[in-house]
Formats: C-alpha cells, structure tokens, sequence
C-alpha cells in the first residue's frame, strides 16, 4: 500500500491524466500525417547532381612511425617545413621524410612524447610527458639541447623568431632560445578550475 500526501496525491492525478492527453494527442497526431501525407503526397526522391568543384585525392606514401599512441587522446600530428616532413610517436620515436616519403632520418628520444612536433626548418622541438623539451636539428635529427619544465606538455611547441615557447599543463609559458634551450622568459597564465586537457598550440601576432 503507498500512502501520499495530499500534493502528491493531486500531482500523481495531474500525471495520469497528463499522459492520457499525450497518448491520444499522439494518436490524433499519427492520423493527421497519414491524411494529409499519405504516398500519393510524398515528394519523389531525385538524384543528386554531380558537383564540379569536387577533388579527390590518391595517396602518394605511406610511413609508419613508432606504435602509436597506446590509446591517449595525443595530438601528435606531423608537420611539413621545408620539403621534410616530420612526425613523433609517443613511444619516442621522431622521424624525417623527404616530400616523396623516403626517410630523412629517425631518432629515438627515449621519452614517452606528449607533444609535438614544432620547428621551424632548422629545429624541430617535441615535448615528453615528463614535462622534457628536447630540440633536434631539422636537417639530421642531431641532439641539440633540452629543458625541462614545470609538469607534462600536451601542446605542441611553437617555434617562431629564434624562440621556443611551451605551455605546460599546469599554466606555465616558458620561452626559450632556440639555439641552445636557455630561458628568454617565463610567465603562468593560470588554468581554470574545471578545465580539459588540451593540445592547441601558441599562436603568434606581429
């Protein structure tokens, strides 16, 4: 036996009679379409025409790098500059095509990588998940210097006037000359208290 309160009791009336408006309104609802929209007043499906402004594409290469990335929403996207093509893999794996898809050369940073790839056609720059920036030259993938940062990187680094600049996931921006890693400049921007991870990278004005 349920027992309500008068309120409930006049709400569970209301309910019932609620849904019994809503049944036979749907009901009235699906007479009223097969009435006045029955097959003869059905408009006839027509062919799209062909568009001429339509491209298609045909793959050149293909290339492999490392074993992806283990399932993390990564954003680790290649980056063309100057007829090299370079791409990362978050098991560490940084590698340089020509154009054609011939490899360039390959390094292993010996990082899980969180970000990347910045350059800027003399230096290419990725981030690990550890927080580490490591720097490499475009044309050979030399080693050129790394630094490490507050906490991980998730966004790729920007490499733009002789400058790296990195966001950490905890706010801090830290820019560095590109030559050889020292610090130019820090600032924290803060992050909001709710807030996703993120990956987009630095965009610079003149």
């Amino acid at each position: 036996m349920t027992i309500l309160f008068p309120a409930a009791r006049r709400a569970a009336r209301f309910s019932r009679t609620l849904a019994i408006v809503a049944g036979v309104s749907t009901l009235l609802l699906a007479g009223c379409s097969n009435f006045f929209l029955g097959k003869e007043n059905l408009a006839e499906a027509v062919d799209l025409p062909s568009n001429p402004a339509a491209v298609s594409f045909a793959r050149q290469w293909r290339q492999t790098v490392g074993d992806g990335t283990d399932g993390k929403a990564l954003g680790l996207r290649p980056l063309a500059l100057k007829r090299q093509i370079f791409a990362v893999s978050n098991d560490g794996e940084l590698m340089a095509f020509t154009a054609d898809g011939n490899k360039n050369w390959a390094r292993q940073t010996g990082h899980p990588i969180a970000a990347g790839v910045g350059g800027d056609g003399r230096v290419v720059v990725v981030g690990s998940e550890n927080g580490l920036l490591m720097a490499y030259a475009a044309d050979n993938g030399k080693p050129l210097w790394t630094y490490q940062l507050s906490s991980e990187i998730m966004a790729a680094p920007t490499v733009v006037n002789g400058l790296v600049v990195a966001r950490a996931i905890d706010g801090q921006v830290t820019a560095l000359d590109a030559r050889n890693g020292s610090l130019v400049w820090k600032q924290y921007i803060g992050v909001a208290d709710l807030s996703i991870r993120g990956n987009a990278r630095a965009l610079f004005f003149d």
